[in-house]
C-alpha cells in the first residue's frame, strides 16, 4: 500500500487512484495510478531514485557514469547525502573533477549556491564569459561615489 495513503477512508470512483484527492486512472491490474505509484517508489528508494536520475541527466549531458548504485548507495551513507536533502532541499552533487564525470571519489555535497557559484568561476577562469574592462567597472561601482578626496571635517558651505 502506498504511504501517503495509508490513513485515508473514503469512496473511489471506480478505475480511479485510490489515493486521496488524485484524479488519475487505475494502471492495468493496480490500485494507484501510474504517477503515484512512481512517487511511491521515490519516497520508499531515494538512492536509486537520485542515482537513475543522476544518469539520465548526465546521459543528455554526455558526461560518464562510473559510479555504481550500489557505491553510490555508500557514498550517500558515509555523506549522510539523503538526510541533508530532506532536511534541507538545496544540497546538490557536484563533481570534484568536471573532467573525471560521475565517478567514486570524485563526488563531492555542494549547496546550490556553492554549486552555481562554482560553476560562474569556472566558466569565468575559462572564458565563458565575457568580462568588463577593469576600467569601466571602476566607472560603474563608482558613478554615483561621493568625493573621498576631500578633507574630512571641512565644510564646503
Amino acid at each position: 500500500m502506498l504511504l501517503f495513503c495509508e490513513n485515508w477512508v473514503g469512496k473511489v470512483k471506480k478505475g480511479g487512484c485510490a489515493t486521496p484527492h488524485c484524479r488519475g486512472k487505475q494502471a492495468k491490474k493496480r490500485k494507484h495510478c501510474q504517477k503515484c505509484r512512481i512517487r511511491d517508489w521515490r519516497l520508499h528508494h531515494p538512492e536509486a531514485a537520485i542515482y537513475q536520475h543522476i544518469k539520465s541527466s548526465a546521459k543528455k549531458r554526455n558526461i560518464k557514469v562510473t559510479i555504481t548504485l550500489a557505491q553510490f548507495k555508500l557514498w550517500c551513507d558515509e555523506t549522510g547525502y539523503i538526510l541533508l536533502k530532506q532536511l534541507h532541499k538545496d544540497v546538490t552533487i557536484d563533481r570534484v573533477n568536471s573532467k573525471l564525470g560521475y565517478a567514486h571519489g570524485n563526488l563531492q555535497i555542494l549547496t546550490g549556491w556553492e554549486n552555481s557559484y562554482k560553476s560562474d568561476y569556472v566558466n569565468s577562469k575559462l572564458g565563458r564569459y565575457k568580462e568588463l574592462p577593469e576600467e569601466e567597472l571602476d566607472e560603474e561601482i563608482y558613478e554615483d561615489e561621493p568625493n573621498t578626496d576631500a578633507p574630512i571635517g571641512d565644510n564646503p558651505f
